[in-house]
C-alpha cells in the first residue's frame, strides 16, 4: 500500500526538528516538511491553498473559512507565546501603564493577527482601553510592504491605517514615529538594546 504524500508547512521551531530531519517518520504518510517563516505560510495558504497542511494562526484560519467556498479541515491550536509579552513601546511616550496607550498610536504588522486580538481583548476586558481608543497602523514589522490578507471590515471608531509601503514598525518604534507596536516577535529596535 503506497503512503499518503503531504505537504507540510510549518516554521522551524525546536519541537518540529524531528519531522524536519526525519527522526520521526508519520505512519503511512510521506511527508514533505516545507520550512517557512509563519507570514509566508499564511499568506500563501490562504490566497493560494498551496500546503496539504500548514501551521496558522487562530484568526486567519477563522477568518480564512469564513471566506472559504470549500471547508477546510479541522484543526487544532495552542497559544504558542503569552501575549502580554508582544506589546512593546517608545520609553519617551509616557506608557507607564495600560491605560497610557488610550490616544496613542500602536503598530501591527496585521490587524487580525491573533496575538494582536488577544492584546486586544486583554486591554478591553483588563484595563477598559478598547480598540477604538487606540490609532492602529498596520504594516511589515522588519521588512516594509506588508499587506493585509483579507479586507477587514472594522467598526466605525476603529482608526486602522497601514503605514508607508517604504517603512517598518520597528524602525517607526524605535524612531518615535508610532509609539508602540503589537507584535508576536520581538522588534529588531528591542533585540538590539535600542536605548528607545
Amino acid at each position: 500500500m503506497s503512503k499518503l504524500r503531504l505537504t507540510f508547512a510549518c516554521g522551524p521551531y525546536d519541537r518540529m526538528q524531528s519531522l524536519m530531519n526525519g527522526t520521526i517518520v508519520p505512519e503511512g504518510i510521506d511527508l514533505n516538511f516545507i520550512p517557512l517563516p509563519i507570514e509566508e505560510i499564511s499568506w500563501r495558504q490562504l490566497k493560494h491553498q498551496e500546503f496539504d497542511c500548514s501551521e496558522s494562526s487562530f484568526s486567519n484560519y477563522i477568518l480564512g473559512s469564513l471566506k472559504a467556498t470549500n471547508a477546510l479541515s479541522p484543526s487544532c491550536f495552542y497559544l504558542k507565546i503569552f501575549s502580554p509579552f508582544c506589546i512593546y513601546i517608545n520609553v519617551h511616550k509616557g506608557i507607564k501603564t495600560p491605560q497610557d496607550l488610550k490616544g496613542k498610536t500602536v503598530g501591527v504588522p496585521v490587524y487580525p493577527m491573533t496575538a494582536a486580538v488577544w492584546i486586544r481583548g486583554i486591554l478591553q476586558h483588563e484595563y477598559g482601553v478598547s480598540p477604538a481608543d487606540i490609532h492602529w497602523r498596520g504594516g511589515g514589522e522588519e521588512n516594509p510592504g506588508r499587506l493585509e490578507k483579507f479586507k477587514l471590515s472594522l467598526p466605525a471608531d476603529v482608526d486602522y491605517q497601514p503605514i508607508p509601503m517604504d517603512k517598518t514598525l520597528s524602525r517607526m518604534l524605535d524612531l518615535g514615529e508610532i509609539d508602540g507596536l503589537v507584535a508576536a516577535r520581538a522588534p529588531s529596535c528591542f533585540t538590539s538594546a535600542h536605548p528607545t
